[in-house]
């Protein structure tokens, strides 16, 4: 499960680097591209050296949907970073829902679009949290919570 969130934010972040007007069949090799030029163990690394976080939480929450401790901020911080960088979150503190439907149906393989932007739209409206860490995780933890309902059981 710890490949699978890997996968989950190296996904995103190849979604999110193109062009979101650009709708072209060229779009999806535009992606490609840049995923060849990407290096997402140093974005990981950039944001476990300004939040550093245990393994161990990504384990968890790749396999539960939660953080062992969810009282701790700064592995919530380390979520918020990636979905920034990412560009899941944007400069307003919003979470950028096409890009993590996109993420999510390129890592399921396109099977179910419908379940997927269901699951995404649900897990980002009407987020009440002030603080962008607590949201970022608040999000993150929904939206594996319901795929690992979905597709693991």
């Amino acid at each position: 499960m710890f490949t699978y969130l890997a996968t989950f934010l190296m996904t995103v972040l190849i979604l999110t680097k193109g062009d979101k007007g650009d709708k072209s069949s060229s779009h999806g090799s535009d992606l490609r591209n840049e995923f060849k030029a990407l290096n997402f163990t140093e974005v990981q690394q950039q944001c476990n050296d300004t939040y550093k976080i245990e393994k161990e939480y990504l384990i968890s929450l790749s396999e539960s949907g939660s953080f062992p401790e969810e009282t701790e901020l700064t592995p919530k911080c380390y979520i918020k970073c990636l979905l920034e960088t990412l560009k899941i979150i944007d400069d307003k503190e919003n979470i950028n829902v096409e890009s993590a439907i996109q993420y999510l149906n390129h890592l399921r393989g396109n099977q179910d679009l419908n379940a997927t932007s269901i699951i995404v739209t649900r897990c980002a409206e009407d987020r009440i949290e002030t603080c962008v860490c607590e949201k970022s995780y608040a999000f993150s933890r929904c939206v594996m919570e319901d795929v690992i309902d979905l597709y693991d059981n």
